[in-house]
């Protein structure tokens, strides 16, 4: 979307059945390990603290992340504006945030849009994550950057 000659794009995670079907697996697997506690308990008719513990954490990680991938396909996986390109990475880290004029050049390798930047290092992301029309649109992004770029140089 263009907004007062600033240009800005959110790209989504999108594919709610398969974010769906991820959630509800997580969510399966807590519900698993809740019904080995009990096994546990009803079977040896005794608690292991360090055991309950343990399987507890886990329970908390499967839940979480069952939480986490039923909300993702409203998270915006890229964040692009006419300064910086956002890219999400894991709930366990920040968006890698890739100012735009560092920015060499772009080439994709099978699913994957690898971003060539300036101090050697290359940044990507999964293109199956979008639509064709999301590519299309942070393709020009970039290319529109690169091309500013060249302009100045002159």
């Amino acid at each position: 979307m263009v907004n007062g000659g600033d240009f800005q794009l959110t790209v989504l995670f999108g594919n709610q059945k398969k974010w769906t079907k991820k959630g509800l697996g997580w969510c399966f697997a807590a519900v698993a390990v809740l019904f080995t506690i009990y096994l546990d308990v009803y079977l040896n008719e005794t608690i292991t603290p360090l055991a309950v513990i343990i399987q507890l954490i886990g329970v908390s990680i499967s839940v979480y992340q069952g939480i986490h991938n039923l909300n993702k396909p409203q998270k915006a996986y890229v964040k692009a504006d006419d300064n910086c390109l956002s890219i999400y990475r894991s709930p366990w880290t920040p968006r890698e945030t890739i100012n735009c004029d560092e920015i060499n050049g772009y080439y994709t390798v099978s699913t994957l849009l690898v971003l060539q930047l300036k101090n050697g290092r290359e940044a990507q992301f999964d293109l199956e994550l979008f639509s064709e029309s999301d590519v299309t649109g942070i393709k020009r992004l970039i290319e529109s950057k690169i091309n500013k770029l060249t302009m100045k140089g002159r």
